[in-house]
C-alpha cells in the first residue's frame, strides 16, 4: 500500500479596507495579538483546552502571518480564531495562494 502525499500549499493573507486597499496594519495587529496571547498562557502555564488555539499553535500561525506565508492547515485556524475574537476583521480577510 502506498501512501500518497499532497505538496503544502502556502497563502497570504490580506485584509482589505473598503475601498478595497490592503491593510497591513491589521495584519500585524492580528499576528501581535495572537503572540501576547499565546505567550502570557505559556508565562501563566494555562491549560491549552482552556484555550480555542494552544499557545504553540498560535505563535505558528502568528510568525507565519509575519511571514505572509501561512500554510494550508493553519488558514482553518486563522479563519476560526479570527471570527471568534475580531468578527469585523473577518469579514475583510481574503486568503491568496502563492
Amino acid at each position: 500500500m502506498t501512501t500518497e502525499t499532497y505538496p503544502e500549499h502556502f497563502y497570504s493573507l490580506s485584509i482589505r479596507n473598503k475601498l478595497g486597499q490592503d491593510e497591513p496594519s491589521s495584519r500585524s495587529y492580528i499576528s501581535g495579538l495572537m503572540s501576547i496571547s499565546a505567550r502570557r498562557s505559556i508565562k501563566n502555564n494555562e491549560n491549552p483546552s482552556k484555550n480555542y488555539l494552544n499557545p504553540e499553535q498560535r505563535l505558528e500561525i502568528s510568525k507565519q502571518i509575519d511571514d505572509h506565508k501561512i500554510s494550508e492547515s493553519n488558514v482553518f485556524y486563522l479563519k476560526s480564531y479570527v471570527k471568534r475574537y475580531y468578527p469585523d476583521l473577518a469579514k475583510k480577510m481574503t486568503f491568496n495562494q502563492i
